[in-house]
């Protein structure tokens, strides 16, 4: 946006390129979800924590959390965008293009996105749009009694400890505050990939 859209209608434009592109996006991966059998058995989903979750929407991205963290930006912008608008085709396909984007988050079962996703709007309903905030609480009571089952173990599954995907987010912060604690002014230009990979090593070592 910086580089490309300083002049004249630009920005406008690639907003509007890039909302297209969400919405295709999400349709995409609904599409994917329900009617493509190519997301059986991948590499990140973990049956022996999740046995009811037999498979996530990836889209065009490859990785169900890429593509969650790319729908909570398009889903952000949408309701950005719309809260100043009046009327109009805009702010009907903002709405369908927010709709797609927030049925395909669900279906990555991204559950740190979700609780991304779930903070933007709350603090947009709180505190910008009012007007929004019984269907904010609505829509989000509607999912939960539709998907309660899997949606509920998939969020607890947050403060646990019992699959891969928040040992290893454990692990993060562990080596984050080491490094913190190593370097408190920092590692330098291009030096945090070098100290991360060492933070890593010695914490592997001493599990081991």
């Amino acid at each position: 946006m910086l580089r490309y859209g300083v002049k004249g209608h630009r920005s406008l434009f690639l907003m509007k390129v890039f909302m297209v592109g969400a919405a295709i996006v999400a349709a995409y991966g609904i599409w994917q979800y329900f009617l493509s059998n190519a997301l059986q058995d991948v590499d990140w989903i973990d049956h022996a924590a999740f046995p009811e979750l037999t498979k996530r929407a990836y889209g065009t991205l490859e990785n169900p959390n890429v593509l969650a963290s790319f729908l909570v930006l398009a889903g952000s912008y949408c309701v950005g965008i719309f809260a100043p608008l009046r009327g109009g085709k805009t702010r009907i396909s903002l709405i369908i293009i927010f709709i797609l984007t927030a049925i395909c988050l669900l279906l990555t079962f991204s559950r740190g996105n979700w609780v991304a996703f779930f903070w933007v709007l709350f603090i947009f309903c709180a505190f910008f749009y009012h007007k929004a905030f019984l269907p904010f609480i609505g829509g989000g009571l509607m999912v939960l009694y539709m998907g309660w089952g899997l949606l509920a173990n998939r969020l607890m599954s947050i403060f646990q400890l019992q699959d891969t995907s928040a040992e290893l987010r454990v692990s993060y912060v562990e080596s984050a505050v080491a490094m913190i604690k190593e370097h408190p002014f920092g590692v330098g230009w291009y030096g945090y990939q070098f100290a991360f990979l060492i933070m890593i090593f010695i914490y592997t070592i001493l599990v081991l």
